[in-house]
Formats: structure tokens, C-alpha cells, sequence
């Protein structure tokens, strides 16, 4: 499984501006955010490539192929061409953690 975290404080309008507050891909280094001190809210998942649907669901189940590092679902992305594959990346929560 991958790993993705986000200061737990990042949605608070009080806590100021969101794009200040660190995220980022695998488990964070510090224990708070060096912007305001919050903890980091960590996910377990899986980046997942599916084909665009416009609802914006994407269910593990419905994936084409599963990647634990978004380098690699986008490499999958990219590499093929052709109108009918419209495909797309992102991450599936892993709600056994």
C-alpha cells in the first residue's frame, strides 16, 4: 500500500492560507506542519487509473490497474493513446487501516 498525508489543519480558513500547509506523497518526515503545527492527517491507499467516467466515482473495483506511486499511474496514462481509452488517475482510500 502507499502512503499520502495532508496537515490536518489545511481545511481551516482560520488556520490560513491552504497552499501553505505541507502534503505530500508517502509518510511525512516531521510529525507536525512546519507551517502552522499541526499533526498530518495520513491515508493508505493506492493510486488507481480508470477510465473517466464524468461522475467523479471510482470504486477499486472498477480500476484498470493499481500503482502505489502516482509516477507510475501516470506513466500507464500517457503511454496510451487513442480517444476510447480516456483515462485518468487517482487515489483510492483504503479503508482497513
Amino acid at each position: 500500500m502507499a502512503f499520502k498525508y495532508e496537515c490536518s489543519n489545511s481545511e481551516n480558513a482560520a488556520a490560513g492560507a491552504r497552499g501553505f500547509h505541507k502534503k505530500g506523497n508517502g509518510k511525512p518526515r516531521a510529525k507536525r506542519c512546519s507551517y502552522c503545527g499541526s499533526t498530518f492527517y495520513v491515508e493508505e491507499g493506492q493510486w488507481g487509473v480508470f477510465v473517466w467516467d464524468g461522475r467523479g466515482d471510482y470504486r477499486r473495483d472498477d480500476a484498470v490497474k493499481l500503482f502505489e506511486s502516482p509516477k507510475k499511474a501516470e506513466e500507464l496514462v500517457y503511454s496510451e493513446t487513442g480517444v476510447e481509452n480516456n483515462y485518468c488517475v487517482r487515489w483510492v482510500y483504503s479503508a482497513h487501516v
